[in-house]
């Protein structure tokens, strides 16, 4: 008999991004070359948009404190002109702190790293297939002119980026792409891809001039990050796209017909070490990323796709060592969505990153397509396992069942021996992670067998050993991934035949819809807040395992399968691109609202949204905070929650921040315009409750008298409509909404409402409802988390 129906995928590899803060607190010799380390230099506004004389008067601040403009110039890394008024520069640790005392300085940052946390079926899963003329994907012309930024590793030539049926080049447009040395623009940029810079001066001084490995041009992205996340984001129609000579279909982006700017500034080098060898050093440095900011802002994108973030501790929005937070800042209030990933740190509670309100903090989902591999043992015992084989079906007979429990840390020799017995032979291993997977399939394959059967834990996640096996693509050695209870069964099977033990394998056959359940994956991040919980976070979930993309390093397949909240956030970024198009006025607030309050609780086949985890329960609002993004329902939401820049600060007033420090990040020279803001009024005279700003989710972590929240709903549907208020309320909580009508005209487009929250029974734990607003058409719903403490 067939042993289950449509498997779990058995691996957990993940590219795991985070911040390194690789620097020690020790004595420094003032003047030493070697003690000198990159500092941001924050000066908050711009004076003007003279950018020749913002950049003078950091190299004049430079001289000032450094004794020559010879010194300033060679010191400095960037000058932030264009957004911000701020630069990057080589100091001494004595040096920085007497920085901090020249006029106009507000902040020094040391600079640090962020690393890249490593079939386009989830397009036609959220339901944008190009065989539905009525969908957004057509009413938006595909996102037609519309720019996504890619904060990323580069870009490397593809199909994914190719211009056909690309329109003009937007008039706003004021990038470039960049010439220099051995690369040359027209290799990348056309109609499809209209901006490529490199920013690359922070890691050069951070680790004292390394060599770059393998990239022959400064934008060249080998590692296939950045490549993956753009073509995901915008990647034009490729047709008969292959993996492993598997078929796949056609190709394609969230939004094909929108531009790309390219944005790079992670890398990878070696750099000497004591006693003459060499060390690989990685990573993406926070002076670089807030040049990459700055710049795509100047430059005229629409969106930022940014797959970066950092681990827990996450820091406070206004922390000097906080540069990420500042850049994404200055992008919202200058109407420019920033979506970000959640991390990669699941199933562990209070792990998620990236979790400014102005931020869009995307988790990742599962989609409804399987991988399977039907093996039928001697016995005719069948079982489902997934992996990616296209050659014929073909008889093995089983070398050996390994039942030790390998946990990465043995030698992969010992563990497939070279004896000559596995010629024409399977091999079946238990691991605790496949993440030796790679190593343990070319093993396998050099030493004659042909085959190699991985049980694992369950997970849904099947791109790990692939993507890493592209080093090796004439390695036709299939690897198949089971999990225990089915690697127990193919033991008795040998235990009982040690002789004669045969299995048969079939090719890969790709499983779309019903009856493949939609889970958060294991890997995504997860709430609550851990430095902010009455916001929600993350906000939304999108496809991230097992996601098709474009690859790099002109490998015999050009695409590849990635797994990631790194490859859910471009997802969000490519829907964004398309409500944008068909909302030029939306900002990122209503952007938000939108995919928020429309998201699916049950996927698109009727199931509920369940998360991978110790044990398999129903998804609740910190595995994918509103749900699964919906965006055709995202387009026509009939209600958001808006937010402007003076709803950001007063979020920060909220926090208790100091007023300097909140002046000093969140000013600029657009919101100084009519003296809205100063360090005496940047906060209101009552401060606004941090359970008010105006997000649409409502968190409280520790319910224990009453409390009265203030919620605020623009209409953007119809303009006559009548909503009513549809309350679920969390376990051991009674909640009131006043008033439960709210009527809109042409004259009432805004309403607020007041929710009444009261604790009938403690809990330990989170309990979750929603509230919904719906006229009949739309509903628009936003989740409840609630802990209840009461009195003794």
């Amino acid at each position: 008999m067939m042993k289950g129906t449509i498997p779990n995928l058995c691996i957990t590899l993940f590219i795991i991004f985070s911040l390194f803060h690789g620097y020690e607190s020790h004595s420094m010799h003032q003047d030493a070359h070697y003690d000198k380390k990159v500092y941001i230099v924050y000066m908050g506004a711009k004076p003007h948009d003279d950018h020749n004389l913002i950049t003078q008067s950091h190299i004049d601040v430079l001289a000032n404190l450094l004794g020559s403009v010879e010194e300033a110039k060679k010191s400095m890394v960037y000058s932030y002109k264009y957004s911000f008024s701020g630069f990057a520069a080589e100091l001494t640790m004595s040096q920085a702190k007497n920085i901090t005392n020249i006029p106009g300085v507000i902040k020094v940052m040391r600079d640090k790293h962020y690393s890249v946390p490593l079939n386009t079926r989830s397009w036609d899963y959220m339901g944008l297939s190009v065989d539905s003329p009525n969908n957004i994907l057509y009413k938006s012309n595909m996102g037609d002119g519309i720019i996504i930024g890619i904060i990323d590793s580069g870009i490397y030539p593809s199909k994914a980026f190719d211009d056909k049926e690309h329109g003009p080049i937007p008039s706003k447009w004021k990038g470039i792409c960049k010439s220099e040395g051995k690369f040359n623009a027209t290799e990348i940029c056309n109609k499809k891809v209209i901006g490529a810079r490199w920013f690359n001066e922070g890691f050069i001084k951070q680790h004292k001039n390394p060599t770059f490995i393998d990239e022959p041009s400064p934008l060249d992205d080998e590692a296939g990050h950045g490549n993956h996340v753009a073509s995901t984001a915008a990647g034009s129609f490729v047709d008969n796209v292959t993996y492993y000579d598997l078929n796949l279909g056609t190709f394609r982006g969230g939004a094909p017909r929108a531009k790309l700017a390219i944005y790079k500034v992670c890398w990878t080098a070696e750099k000497k070490i004591e006693g003459g060898a060499a060390e690989t050093v990685e990573g993406c440095p926070d002076s670089d990323v807030l040049s990459a900011f700055d710049q795509a802002i100047h430059d005229g994108v629409d969106i930022i796709s940014v797959s970066l973030g950092v681990p827990i501790p996450t820091l406070p929005e206004i922390d000097e060592a906080n540069g990420f937070d500042i850049g994404s800042f200055h992008a919202a209030s200058h109407g420019i969505p920033v979506v970000s990933a959640a991390g990669n740190d699941g199933p562990n509670a209070m792990t998620v990153t990236n979790v400014a309100p102005w931020d869009i903090t995307v988790a990742a989902s599962t989609i409804d397509r399987a991988f399977s591999i039907l093996m039928t043992l001697g016995n005719n015992q069948t079982i489902v396992g997934a992996g990616v084989f296209a050659g014929k079906e073909i008889d093995f007979t089983i070398y050996d069942v390994m039942p030790t429990l390998y946990k990465g840390t043995e030698l992969v020799d010992d563990m497939i021996p070279d004896d000559g017995t596995l010629e024409g032979k399977v091999v079946v291993v238990f691991v605790e992670t496949a993440a030796l997977g790679p190593d343990l399939v070319n093993r396998t394959a050099a030493v004659g067998g042909v085959a190699l059967i991985m049980a694992t834990p369950p997970n849904d996640d099947l791109s790990s050993p692939y993507s890493d096996r592209t080093s090796d693509k004439n390695v036709q050695v299939p690897l198949i991934q089971i999990c225990y209870a089915d690697g127990n069964l193919l033991y008795d099977h040998y235990v009982q035949n040690p002789d004669s033990a045969t299995m048969k394998v079939s090719t890969t056959r790709i499983h779309l819809g019903k009856p493949i359940q939609i889970k958060v994956a294991k890997f995504s991040s997860r709430g609550p807040n851990a430095r902010v919980p009455a916001i929600l976070k993350p906000d939304i979930s999108a496809p991230g395992a097992n996601i098709l993309g474009a690859t790099s390093g002109g490998e015999k397949d050009e695409f590849t399968l990635m797994s990631g909240t790194s490859m859910a956030a471009p997802q969000v970024a490519g829907v964004i691109a398309l409500l944008k198009k068909s909302h030029p006025d939306w900002s990122p607030a209503a952007l938000k609202s939108a995919i928020i309050t429309t998201a699916w609780n049950y996927d698109s086949h009727g199931f509920p949204v369940y998360a991978e985890g110790s044990s398999l329960q129903l998804a609740n609002p910190f595995d994918n905070g509103g749900g699964v993004i919906n965006p055709n329902a995202a387009n026509e939401p009939g209600l958001v929650y808006d937010m402007e820049t003076t709803d950001y600060v007063h979020y920060l007033c909220a926090l208790g921040y100091d007023k300097e420090g909140i002046y000093s990040i969140t000013r600029t020279t657009e919101a100084d315009a009519d003296n809205r803001f100063s360090v005496s009024n940047i906060c209101p005279y009552r401060r606004l409750s941090i359970f008010n700003v105006n997000v649409p989710s409502i968190t409280i972590p520790d319910l224990e008298k009453p409390i009265t929240l203030l919620r605020t709903v623009t209409n953007v549907g119809p303009v006559n409509s009548t909503y009513k208020a549809i309350i679920k309320a969390p376990f051991g909580t009674n909640i009131s909404v006043k008033p439960r009508y709210l009527k809109f005209n042409s004259t009432t487009t805004k309403l607020s409402f007041i929710v009444k929250i009261s604790a009938t029974q403690e809990s330990i734990f989170f309990n979750f409802g929603s509230l919904t607003w719906t006229d009949s058409k739309h509903f628009v719903r936003i989740p409840i988390s609630v802990k209840t403490v009461l009195s003794q």
